[in-house]
């Protein structure tokens, strides 16, 4: 992913405009660099593994895939998004990998995606009980899945993209708990780490959770977005297991996820100041194990560029131009 100064910002779009009004994927804001359309969704009453895209209400499949050639020649980066809150989604059995593969591999090529977003939310992918390793899961949803995704790699090359979004839960949590949906994405993270793209952890509808310094930081807090992505930075022993220690992803894998509805343009803007440059806000209590900050680090993502629409950019036009002025991400 490549931006003039190494920073993105990230965010979802899903067409939904003002009231009744549809919102064209040719109107996302220039200040945006990745957009991921959410969602292709699992079909309940299909095979295992099946998946399947529908544009919004409103908007052609032949406006969509128009819409994505015209960002790409913008230099943006348009991914499909797999999943979405509420989605169940398993893979089982093995024989259902080829047709995971054979959907998703449909979709991006129909319509010019430039790789996959997985947004596989709890209850989904839980880890079986007695699995608890994360170097070497065994509950078969998720080493069939981990196959899936080297054998999409492979198909599509090194272009292809492919990024994480996991729950609170799904990843930090880890630190201290794992097992069922505590560190899931684990396995999955340290089973693609050579082939990931992003992960951008949501940092919201979630609850309190531990940072490396022992100490629980609330959801909504620069202190909670500060600890948080620094355990994926820093790494983690996992489950608090020193002999099983989840390593740092590298700085240009990393973003941090926001929810529009539960945090606001200058709160956002301080814990990017603060993670990648090392301003600390006056009012922080948790102290990076870094100071100076991860000026390598990706950005933000955001649940929705629409909402963002809806209230005059207000967040695009804060964080954007702060994560495009950072110096060059190294």
């Amino acid at each position: 992913m490549k931006t003039a100064n190494g920073h993105a910002l990230i965010g979802y779009w899903t067409g939904s405009g003002r009231g009744d009004t549809i919102f064209p994927l040719h109107e996302v804001s220039p200040q945006w660099d990745v957009i991921i359309v959410a969602f292709a969704t699992p079909q309940k009453t299909a095979p295992e593994g099946t998946l399947r895209f529908r544009p919004p209400a409103g908007i052609s499949s032949g406006e969509v895939k128009s819409d994505i050639a015209i960002l790409k020649s913008q230099g943006k980066k348009v991914l499909i998004s797999l999943g979405g809150g509420g989605e169940y989604f398993t893979l089982d059995d093995p024989k259902s990998i080829a047709t995971f593969v054979s959907c998703v591999s449909r979709i991006v090529k129909e319509y010019g995606f430039d790789g996959i977003d997985i947004d596989f939310e709890t209850p989904s992918l839980v880890l079986a009980q007695g699995d608890n390793d994360f170097r070497q899961p065994r509950t078969p949803s998720i080493v069939n899945f981990i196959a899936a995704l080297r054998q999409l790699r492979n198909e599509f090359g090194p272009g292809f993209m492919i990024s994480l979004v996991p729950e609170g839960p799904q990843i930090p949590a880890g630190h201290v708990t794992y097992g069922g949906q505590f560190g899931s994405y684990l396995p999955i993270a340290y089973g693609i780490r050579d082939i990931l793209s992003f992960m951008d952890v949501q940092d919201y509808n979630t609850p309190p959770l531990e940072g490396l310094d022992g100490e629980i930081y609330q959801a909504g807090t620069v202190d909670y977005h500060a600890a948080l992505t620094e355990l994926v930075l820093r790494g983690f022993a996992v489950g608090g297991n020193p002999e099983q220690v989840f390593p740092p992803l590298p700085q240009d894998h990393v973003a941090v996820g926001f929810l529009t509805g539960e945090t606001t343009p200058q709160s956002v803007a301080a814990a990017m100041n603060y993670i990648v440059a090392g301003h600390a806000p006056t009012d922080a209590t948790y102290r990076l194990r870094n100071s100076g900050g991860y000026p390598g680090m990706i950005g933000a993502m955001f649940w929705t560029i629409d909402a963002d629409r809806r209230e005059d950019y207000r967040f695009s036009n804060v964080v954007g131009p702060e994560l495009h002025s950072f110096p060059q991400a190294k």
